[in-house]
Order: C-alpha cells, then sequence, then structure tokens
C-alpha cells in the first residue's frame, strides 16, 4: 500500500475547487475530476482500457446529471469499480474505498454507498457499458496499412497516436463523436493520424 502516497497534488486542487466551487464551475470540475480519476485508476494498478472505460462512463453519466446531483468522488470510484469489472481486472471495493478515504480528506463514503452507486450507474448507462476501444481500432487499421509503409511501423509513431486517442478520453470529443453522433470510432482514429 505504499504507492498510495505517491498521489500526485491534482488531489488537493480538486478538493480545493470542490470547496471553492460556484455554479458556474461544472466544466472545471469536470476537468479535475477526469484527472483524479486517472490518478487513482494508476495507483490502483489498472491498466489504460480500464481507465479510458472508467472515464467514458463517469462523462456520459454527467451528460445526463449535474455535478450538484451527485458527489464526483462517489461517481469516481463507482466508475473505476465498474471497469475494472467489465475488463476482469481483479479489484475489490474496500481497497478502492479505502485508496480514495486515505487521499481526499471528504470521502466519507463506505462500501455499500460504492455498490449501490454501482447500481445506479449500471441503470443509467445501460446502453454504453461497452466502450469502444478506440486505441485496438488504430491498431488493426494500422496493421492493415504498414505493409507498404515504414513511418506506419515506427513505434514512436504508433504510441503517439495511442497517446493522442488516450488524451481524447478526457475531453467529450469521442462522447460526442461516437455516442451522441452515433459514429464509427474509425473517424477518431483518422483524426488521430
Amino acid at each position: 500500500m505504499e504507492y498510495i502516497d505517491s498521489l500526485p497534488n491534482s488531489v488537493n486542487i480538486y478538493e480545493k475547487i470542490m470547496n471553492d466551487c460556484n455554479e458556474n464551475d461544472d466544466d472545471s470540475i469536470i476537468k479535475v475530476s477526469n484527472d483524479v480519476l486517472i490518478e487513482h485508476g494508476q495507483l490502483l494498478r489498472l491498466n489504460q482500457q480500464c481507465i479510458n472505460c472508467a472515464l467514458t462512463h463517469f462523462q456520459l453519466f454527467f451528460q445526463k446529471y449535474t455535478i450538484k446531483e451527485f458527489d464526483p468522488n462517489l461517481i469516481i470510484s463507482a466508475c473505476l469499480f465498474i471497469a475494472a469489472k467489465i475488463y476482469d481486472f481483479p479489484l475489490n471495493g474496500r481497497h478502492i474505498i479505502s485508496n480514495f478515504q486515505q487521499k481526499i480528506k471528504s470521502f466519507h463514503y463506505e462500501i455499500n454507498d460504492l455498490l449501490c452507486c454501482e447500481h445506479f450507474l449500471l441503470i443509467t448507462l445501460t446502453e454504453y457499458i461497452y466502450v469502444y476501444d478506440i486505441n485496438q481500432h488504430l491498431l488493426i487499421f494500422l496493421s492493415k496499412l504498414k505493409k507498404n509503409n515504414k513511418l506506419l511501423d515506427s513505434t514512436q509513431f504508433i504510441q503517439t497516436n495511442i497517446n493522442i486517442i488516450n488524451d481524447m478520453y478526457r475531453t467529450s470529443i469521442l462522447i460526442d463523436t461516437i455516442y451522441n453522433k452515433q459514429q464509427s470510432p474509425d473517424i477518431i482514429v483518422f483524426a488521430s493520424l
């Protein structure tokens, strides 16, 4: 559990924004919440696919509800819990709760709260439980093209595109393009190239 102490300062920034927020700060809270979700996902040693899934669920949830209706801390923890289950990552709900309680002073939830929130998220996001793995689409597309092009075979080129796509999960680009407009995930792949 010593790795839990290595959480960067964005949790402190998150608590400051939450304490100072007024009615117009929803966007800044969502942005900082995305960073907190990523950091907690990394501390829990989730792979990038799980973290991207949790980010997508978090953003989809807050398109339907507002920050004032639900505590982002609890939603973040439930999104990480669901994503870990979806990708068969062995993660105990109590471990998530203790991680959040150690790092975020205002996190006062217990395992039953996490399970109730998980249930509510599953009901709310039923049609969006499956999250498109855009990185997988990228790798398939590049494997088909790289036979004739040495640049596409470059590890640095591939990693740069994966990083671009992973950064897109922090924004609403994927939600707006794939889930709201019902576009193909390949559009995001083409945009990253």
